[in-house]
């Protein structure tokens, strides 16, 4: 046993590999951390009471926690998991698109990787990420596949799923761009108009005056360009700093969510909301017209 915990505390909620050389016996199979991640804007205030408290809420008096913070293990259903309560930063290697800054971290891993008899681990791994659910999670990261997904309202109701997986981080793909002449004139007008009052937008955001601060610019992967809506979060000189707002048709390893950066002289339109005025929005008219 104790071996088993040297491996997956190493882990991290990470898919790593683990070898054992024995004399005159075959090399063992690889084995992989099954695991979830959720990133926290602000460090886990967990201890292990409010631990155990969560688990019988969620499963009843059969779930049996030990161990001690930031180190706890559960003992649920037929599954041996571990539990990581960190702070600081998650390694995010591998995480395509996904530079976000976080606090801490809680991740849930499957310890019964001897036993895979007792079935799929992430049902119940899901369960308890949604029960030990924060206000302050910004994103679920699953590192067997590296995948991602930032935090929304129907995250947590997600965890629950009996395919947490697929309801996770199922792709669904984003509608078709709106095909537009680049260059219409009537649209070209437009994009001048949003590029010359720049200086509004970008006074407003230092100044954090209004909210929803948004622009359209081409992002390219490949030989594919869509021009997609991207949550302004910083800008620094000439570039800006966002998210996807929506969900790329055919951006491949991009998602809702995925850092960009873009330059200023690539700006399509920007609005933003002052008060219950939108500001700008300056190609809405060109493109409802071709809809």
């Amino acid at each position: 046993m104790a071996l088993v915990i040297a491996f997956v505390v190493a882990s991290i909620g990470g898919a790593l590999a683990w070898r054992v050389s024995r004399p005159a016996a075959p090399a063992p199979k690889e084995v992989e951390v099954r695991s979830l991640v959720m990133l926290l804007d602000e460090q886990p205030a967990l201890d292990k009471a409010a631990v155990a408290n969560a688990m019988a809420a969620e499963f009843g008096m059969k779930a049996r926690v030990g161990g001690e913070v930031p180190l706890l293990s559960i003992q649920v259903e037929g599954h041996d998991l571990l539990l990581h309560l960190e702070k600081g930063e998650y390694p995010l290697d591998g995480y395509d698109g996904l530079e976000d800054e976080h606090a801490g971290w809680i991740a849930v891993d499957d310890n019964t990787w001897q036993n895979r008899a007792v079935g799929d681990p992430y049902p119940v791994i899901g369960r308890v990420l949604a029960a030990l659910w924060m206000d302050s999670a910004v994103a679920v990261l699953h590192p067997q596949s590296q995948q991602w997904v930032m935090v929304n309202d129907s995250t947590r109701t997600k965890l629950r799923e009996p395919d947490v997986i697929n309801a996770l981080f199922r792709r669904e793909r984003g509608e078709p761009p709106i095909p537009v002449d680049d260059k219409d004139p009537a649209l070209v007008a437009a994009r001048n108009l949003a590029r010359k009052r720049w200086p509004e937008f970008e006074k407003a955001f230092r100044a954090r005056e209004g909210e929803d601060f948004i622009l359209k610019a081409p992002i390219t992967r490949g030989d594919v360009t869509e021009h997609i809506w991207i949550t302004v979060l910083d800008m620094d000189g000439g570039v800006i700093s966002g998210r996807l707002a929506n969900e790329p048709y055919d951006l491949a390893g991009l998602q809702m969510g995925s850092s960009v950066e873009v330059r200023i002289d690539e700006i399509d339109d920007w609005p933003y909301t002052l008060k219950v005025t939108e500001v700008g929005y300056f190609t809405k008219a060109v493109v409802e017209v071709r809809k």
